[in-house]
C-alpha cells in the first residue's frame, strides 16, 4: 500500500535527523578502552589475541544540533498518539507492528490499528511540519 507523502522531503530529513541524535543508544555504548576491542569469536583471535575492528562501513553525516532541537520542540507539542507514533516510525523503523501496537496502546491508553497508526504519523508529520515552518 502506498501513501501519498503530504510533506516535502526535507521533513523526512529533519526528523531522520532527529531520530538519529534521540534514539535510545544505551545497547551500544561501552567502554572504549583496549580490552573492549577483544572479539574471542573472530577468526584467528585466540591466536594473536585481538579481533580486527575493521573499519566503519558508512560515516553519517554531521547532525545539526540546533536544527534537531527545533525538531523536538514541535514534536513534543503534538498529542500523544502522534508524538508517540513519529517516535516508533522514525527512532525505530525496524520494530515488527505487533510491538509497535502493543507500545502504542501502553503508553496512548488505546487500541491502535496499523492503518490507525499510519494515519497518526501522516498527521503528527504534517503538524512537524507546519509548526517548523511557522517558526521561520
Amino acid at each position: 500500500m502506498i501513501r501519498e507523502s503530504l510533506v516535502p522531503p526535507e521533513c523526512d530529513e529533519l526528523l531522520n535527523e532527529w531520530a538519529r541524535y534521540f534514539k535510545d543508544r544505551h545497547r551500544y555504548n561501552r567502554a572504549k578502552s583496549i580490552e573492549g576491542m577483544f572479539n574471542p569469536y573472530a577468526p584467528g583471535a585466540w591466536d594473536t589475541g585481538w579481533g580486527d575492528p575493521g573499519a566503519p562501513e558508512y560515516i553519517k553525516p554531521d547532525v545539526k544540533v540546533p536544527r534537531v532541537l527545533l525538531t523536538h520542540a514541535a514534536i513534543q507539542e503534538l498529542p500523544k498518539s502522534q508524538k508517540w507514533s513519529v517516535t516508533f516510525g522514525y527512532c525505530y523503523p525496524n520494530l515488527e507492528r505487533w510491538m509497535v501496537l502493543k507500545s502504542l496502546k501502553k503508553y496512548c491508553g488505546r487500541r491502535f490499528t496499523w492503518s490507525g497508526f499510519l494515519d497518526e504519523l501522516d498527521i503528527g508529520r504534517v503538524r512537524v511540519w507546519a509548526r517548523i515552518n511557522s517558526r521561520y
